[in-house]
């Protein structure tokens, strides 16, 4: 536990205990935080709107009780305002703490820590922050400022943070006009507000970089905020032996418990107990005479507090000493590393964090204006090369972006940028829809560098990445185990934040189709997905915001009205990011949705667009993705609609789409997409009377169905041959078939039930109906029970109604009928 002291008073603001030689007062739990706040925010005034918005976020009287506060303090103080001591008011700005300050570990005598509190009276920060004078003894020997030789080393290969979806942040900035005097000359000071290190085992539960705050007074400088915060984290995390939760990641908790930086220690302190963390680093940056300043404190959860500034003219050029000196404070007796011998120029490493920002609010486009500027500066900056990639991998320049993860991946780089750049190939193969056998060693290669450099956050993008694979080929029990991998290394409550990415993939791909995952719960995946975009929203995230709004569309568990608004919505959304792959992904959903609405016209305006966008990026597979949904789209716009209440037989549409459908099952494709062209193609020729040529066709496509493990697409193989068998009169074919196998989908149940029928059994006929209801009782309506009222009421064969074709109930187990009607009717 540390303590404040003061003019003979100590301060213990976990408890809120403050005591002198004479007395003992149990401060207020607001006066607490209160003061508290004023001796962290000591070096300036505190305006009461911050204040206010920082200790009192809600209610009408928020003013008076800070008035109140005020004056309870200087009260317990023996403070006066009109000759203040410890609060000085400045009218129409403000509060400050004035008098000198100094923190100690708290297990010592009151009077022991007397002399310590006069003495170190030089040590307080006057209003500018910097120290007024810096003697020898306050700072450690290897806190002392670095020759010439270690000043250069400002920059290392590592000095930018890892980014992943924690890729996407924009800021309206500019590049800020700095000096480009040689890091040589950099000056390096790190005041520790108390005297020598303390033991900070307790932070071996692992850190929480939080977000820095920009105290410069300049909107364009809101990079740091994680820009700078990750390059810091970043270099910690190549040197340190704790578990560090990068900066994005404490920004999410942060909003979910709606904390506000900077927050007073207590509020840190409750946090990190609630994560089970040892220590917060919380930090602001300001400008003084020409110099960045980082003014920072180091929080454990045990109370114990440490707090200092270093200064450089550029803290992004000079991240890597950052972080050397805050890793000396987190583990005073660890041994001094290297660092790169070569400096970062300081607008090439501050246009570099600018584009780490962009890259999660505005998005790849944004970041990539501020990698470029970077690079003409240092061309030969290995991590610059590897972010430009990965922009213009989001950009659809992939081309370059392999050329460039190609040359990378050959060369000797550090571990943490290797697996960096072999994610980012592996992903770019996935976009390019090579197959699954060429991803998977990179994905290998990918969680072997990054377990050697504990990079925890690219460890769980491998495993997404993983998941999306397993997913592509049907195989449940891989995408389920890759999804719990994946959440094992997540840290510690960011469940509701950090798995909306998890859940993108647990929804249905647009390009899968019919099958579904038994492991997948699509309720629970929408409520945290909505949870998840209601963070994004509140953190900016634009890139992460369109994303989610693309899962919920996917999600069919939702209303169709709203999976259309959030369908719309990341249609505009990917529009206006420019990224060419993820919009060619919505257009194809798109296109998909209204093909169950049975809207081919809309449909295939849809797919041109996706298959258009293919061939910008040169993309064979999915150009014959694309090709294949437009032959879909003939299909559906030929297809006898009219027990729906739409069109009748359209024969030149069904012409085409069979040209198109032979012509794609000529070709060598995925095996998945041959099966369900057959069973198109076999719709095709059954509405056309070709019973015997689509009878076939769904035979085969059954079979190819179960081999490949797709039941729900060999189901609707299944019912269609049956409707084709009693197209061609031929009801104990059915009657047979139905022997090996009961009916799991409604129009099996019926097919058979009819057939039954055909041969004048309506008892078995009403018996097969009957079970069905009782096994699955979410596929019954209305329509099923007036048929088998039908049965029940008829001894002998009586003419029915034409059973439903079997291409009007596409995706029928994920849409509800009714609504979709009513959809269908306006």
């Amino acid at each position: 536990m540390s303590y404040y002291h003061f003019a003979g008073w100590q301060f213990d603001p976990h408890s809120g205990e403050l005591k002198n030689a004479d007395t003992t007062s149990q401060l207020r739990h607001k006066v607490a935080s209160l003061l508290s706040y004023l001796l962290q925010h000591r070096q300036r005034i505190i305006s009461k709107e911050e204040l206010l918005n920082q200790l009192w976020q809600h209610g009408e009287f928020r003013e008076n009780a800070l008035t109140q506060s005020v004056r309870e303090l200087r009260k317990a103080l023996g403070d006066q305002a009109q000759q203040p001591t410890f609060i000085r008011t400045f009218p129409q700005r403000g509060y400050q703490w004035i008098c000198p300050v100094s923190a100690s570990p708290g297990s010592n005598a009151l009077e022991a820590d007397t002399s310590a509190t006069e003495s170190d009276s030089s040590k307080a920060l006057p209003a500018h922050g910097l120290p007024e004078q810096v003697r020898p003894e306050q700072i450690r020997p290897e806190q002392a400022q670095p020759d010439k030789a270690q000043a250069e080393k400002a920059a290392p290969e590592n000095s930018i943070a890892d980014t992943r979806p924690l890729f996407s942040k924009g800021v309206r900035a500019r590049l800020p006009q700095l000096s480009l005097v040689t890091v040589a000359l950099l000056a390096l000071i790190v005041l520790v507000s108390w005297w020598p290190t303390p033991d900070v085992s307790g932070a071996e539960e692992g850190v929480l970089i939080l977000p820095f705050s920009n105290q410069t007074g300049d909107n364009s400088q809101d990079w740091v905020q994680l820009g700078l915060a990750d390059m810091v984290f970043v270099a910690l995390q190549q040197r340190s032996q704790h578990r560090l939760i990068a900066p994005h990641q404490a920004r999410q908790w942060l909003a979910q418990s709606g904390v506000v930086l900077p927050a007073v220690p207590m509020t840190l302190q409750g946090l990190l107990n609630e994560y089970q963390l040892g220590a917060a680093l919380q930090a602001s940056v300001r400008q003084h005479q020409g110099q960045q300043v980082l003014d920072f404190q180091l929080i454990f959860a045990d109370g114990r507090q440490q707090q200092g500034s270093i200064s450089y003219p550029s803290l992004a050029a000079s991240s890597e000493a950052v972080a050397q000196q805050l890793q000396r404070l987190l583990q005073p007796d660890m041994p001094a590393q290297p660092t790169m011998p070569k400096a970062q120029d300081p607008v090439a490493a501050t246009a570099m964090a600018e584009g780490i920002s962009a890259l999660q609010h505005q998005g790849a486009q944004q970041a990539q204006r501020y990698f470029t500027a970077s690079q003409v500066i240092e061309p030969e900056n290995i991590w610059i090369q590897a972010l430009t990639a990965h922009a213009q991998v989001l950009t659809g320049d992939w081309h370059q972006a392999e050329q460039q993860l190609l040359k990378l991946a050959q060369q000797t780089v550090p571990t943490m940028l290797s697996a960096y750049v072999h994610y980012w190939l592996a992903e770019l193969r996935w976009r390019q829809g090579v197959d699954a056998a060429q991803i998977r060693p990179l994905l290998e290669k990918t969680l072997a560098l990054a377990r050697q450099s504990q990079d925890q956050e690219r460890i769980v993008a491998t495993y997404q990445l993983e998941s999306r694979l397993a997913w592509q080929q049907n195989d449940w029990q891989a995408h389920h185990l890759a999804i719990e991998k994946m959440q094992q290394h997540l840290p510690p409550r960011t469940h509701t934040a950090m798995h909306a990415d998890s859940l993108f993939y647990r929804g249905n791909p647009a390009e899968v189709g019919l099958e579904r995952s038994p492991l997948n719960d699509l309720q629970h995946n929408a409520q945290h997905l909505q949870q998840a975009l209601n963070l994004y929203q509140q953190l900016g995230q634009t890139p992460d915001i369109v994303a989610s709004q693309f899962a919920l569309a996917r999600n069919f568990s939702l209303p169709l009205e709203q999976r259309q608004q959030h369908l719309q919505q990341a249609l505009d959304g990917y529009q206006q990011l420019r990224y060419p792959y993820e919009l060619m992904q919505v257009q194809l959903y798109a296109g998909y949705f209204h093909m169950q609405l049975h809207q081919g016209d809309i449909a295939e305006q849809y797919f041109l667009q996706a298959t258009e966008l293919a061939n910008q990026l040169g993309s064979h597979h999915w150009q014959q993705v694309g090709h294949f949904y437009q032959s879909f789209a003939l299909l559906d716009q030929g297809l006898d609609q009219q027990q729906r209440g739409g069109h009748s037989q359209r024969p030149e549409f069904l012409h085409q789409a069979i040209s198109a459908f032979e012509q794609y099952l000529a070709g060598e494709h995925n095996p998945y997409w041959h099966a369900a062209a057959r069973i198109f193609l076999g719709w095709a020729h059954n509405d056309l009377g070709n019973y015997e040529q689509a009878a076939s066709l769904f035979a085969q496509a059954y079979e190819q169905n179960q081999r490949l493990n797709m039941p729900v697409s060999a189901a609707y193989a299944d019912f269609s041959w049956m409707y084709a068998q009693l197209q061609m009169q031929q009801p104990q074919a059915v009657i047979e078939r139905a022997a090996e196998r009961a009916p799991s989908t409604r129009l099996q149940a019926r097919y058979l039930a009819r057939a039954w029928h055909e041969t004048g059994n309506n008892q078995q006929a009403a018996q097969v109906l009957a079970e069905f209801a009782e096994r699955y009782p979410q596929q019954w309506q209305a329509a099923d029970e007036q048929r088998l009222n039908d049965y029940r009421r008829t001894a002998q064969p009586s003419v029915l109604a034409a059973e439903l074709m079997p291409h009007l109930v596409y995706c029928e187990s994920d849409w509800e009928l009714p609504e979709l009607s009513q959809l269908l009717s306006r």
